[in-house]
């Protein structure tokens, strides 16, 4: 079972936290966001992780060592360099899988109790399966009734993207991702063909066309939370806390 964790980001909403840390070190009951991370994928299974990283990169590194990889083979895709945006970043660390499996993304600010095993085995017969929410978000995606991705739309501008001329939002239903998805190969050669950086879901609105980007709705039964403040740090907490990662 093979998985990226995008870890690549800046993390400026955190900070002061990330003045002298990158936001996948900075630490929530107890341990760093991304050793938290690691720990719940390979209990469900998955067996190479792949981290990208930029910002302050080398500790990213050296936790990685001095932890062993937690037992398992992870590799670093480096941006140091140039920052590729999530979709290239996602592209770059595509290339260090040698094989047709699928794989799961994750944006290392993400907490949850979501069972990560499952989704992977829920994704087979799509090219792309993205984990979304009812919730309220200033930028939302649209899925009609087989949850296929029909549209996005900003929801302060009116800036609406669709690979449909006559997409009209009041038409589909409104969902907000989660920074999870899960991509098949099909998909993965389609990203890999992409050059340097650029955004994911334009890039998935430019393919919904052609290809199957469906979505899987968060369980209501499940906790998430976007960590990338730290004003949500307390609530990631609870969730790390109260919860069974084991999953």
């Amino acid at each position: 079972m093979n998985a990226i964790i995008l870890a690549a980001g800046l993390g400026t909403r955190l900070r002061p936290l990330t003045d002298a840390r990158p936001k996948a070190l900075v630490e929530v009951a107890g341990a760093s966001m991304l050793q938290h991370l690691i720990l719940k994928m390979k209990c469900a299974g998955f067996t190479h992780i792949v981290v990208n990283v930029h910002y302050m990169s080398e500790q990213i590194i050296d936790f990685l060592q001095r932890n062993d990889s937690f037992g398992i083979r992870i590799d670093v895709s480096d941006e140091r360099n140039l920052l590729l945006d999530t979709g290239g970043g996602i592209a770059r660390a595509l290339s260090f899988f040698d094989d047709e499996k699928p794989v799961l993304v994750h944006n290392v600010d993400v907490i949850s109790d979501v069972n990560l095993g499952e989704l992977y085995a829920s994704a087979e017969g799509c090219d792309t399966l993205l984990l979304v929410q009812k919730r309220s978000s200033s930028r939302m995606l649209f899925f009609d009734e087989q949850m296929a991705l029909a549209g996005w739309m900003n929801m302060k501008s009116g800036e609406k993207r669709s690979p449909f001329h006559d997409f009209a939002p009041e038409n589909f239903t409104p969902y907000a991702f989660s920074g999870i998805h899960v991509i098949n190969d099909a998909m993965a050669r389609r990203m890999k063909e992409t050059d340097g950086a650029f955004p994911l879901i334009p890039f998935y609105l430019e393919n919904a066309a052609r290809m199957s980007v469906k979505a899987a709705l968060f369980p209501d039964t499940c906790r998430w939370v976007d960590a990338g403040t730290p004003e949500a740090l307390e609530r990631a907490a609870d969730i790390l806390k109260n919860t069974n990662l084991n999953k």
